[in-house]
């Protein structure tokens, strides 16, 4: 009896020995990171949860939010911004209660075995993040839209008896509503934490009709003049300028000319009298 006494004693001295050499000295009730748990590649080892969770928003206030994002819009222009300036936010702190509970379930043996895993293999958390849709559509529209292009459709004038191309130009307009999802799918999805560029979504607007086209307008159709020296000033002034609002209008093949486009909005005083055709 005596005998398994002292071998019951020995081993208990000898678990004892082990616990008391193998795992970390901590303050009653308080739980902190194992060494070989990272956070984002970082090591918080004997940090508690707060402090765990203070150092990460450091990260992301030092690191993260001022990173450098390329957002490609309108006519190929670059706009540089921020992370911060698209509204990052950090968006699984829960991660921080998985990493703590390492190495504090089961027995002794059982959490034993699991602090020697990680001196073999280290544990990684990954951060993920949100970003704020109204901070994405605030850029877009006070910083990327300003180099929207207008489209100018091709002109032909008719000058000293000859007829006079002026080319086009394209026009360019970003589509703020479909970029909102780009810039938010991609820096949710894709992205590697480091710089980047962001192609936007541009709408491209041709001009109607080219230089080749109207340089094979070589006739006169028809032109027309009136008199209207008996009127007053002010009918003589509103015709005088109606005529020149749709004078040289062009009307390309398959579209059609509707003059009213170009009058309106007519003056306050001047009032027009319809009749019916038929």
């Amino acid at each position: 009896m005596k005998k398994w006494v002292k071998h019951w004693k020995l081993a208990f001295l000898s678990l004892a020995l082990i616990c008391s050499i193998s795992l970390p000295v901590r303050a009653a009730g308080e739980t902190t990171l194992k060494e070989g748990v990272l956070i984002q590649g970082m090591d918080l080892s004997g940090m508690n949860k707060q402090e765990a969770a203070q150092a990460v928003e450091q990260y992301i206030e030092e690191t993260l939010r001022p990173m450098q994002i390329i957002l490609q819009t309108s006519n190929n222009t670059d706009v540089q911004v921020t992370a911060g300036d698209l509204g990052i936010r950090w968006n699984n702190p829960e991660i921080l209660d998985e990493a703590l509970a390492i190495g504090t379930e089961g027995n002794v043996i059982a959490r034993y075995k699991v602090l020697k895993d990680l001196q073999r293999e280290s544990v990684n958390y990954e951060l993920t993040f949100d970003f704020d849709i109204n901070a994405i559509n605030q850029v877009l529209t006070e910083q990327c839209s300003l180099y929207d292009q207008p489209v100018v459709n091709a002109v032909l004038k008719r000058e000293n008896d000859a007829f006079t191309v002026i080319e086009g130009q394209v026009g360019y307009r970003l589509d703020v509503e479909a970029s909102i999802d780009v810039v938010y799918e991609y820096m949710t999805q894709k992205w590697d934490l480091q710089p980047c560029a962001i192609a936007l979504d541009v709408i491209v607007d041709q001009p109607l009709g080219t230089a080749e086209e109207l340089a094979k307008v070589t006739d006169v159709l028809g032109s027309f003049t009136t008199s209207f020296s008996s009127s007053g000033a002010d009918r003589s002034a509103n015709v005088s300028n109606g005529c020149k609002l749709i004078d040289g209008a062009l009307c390309t093949l398959g579209r059609s000319f509707l003059p009213m486009r170009r009058w309106l909005p007519l003056p306050s005083r001047m009032v027009i009298i319809w009749q019916d055709p038929t």
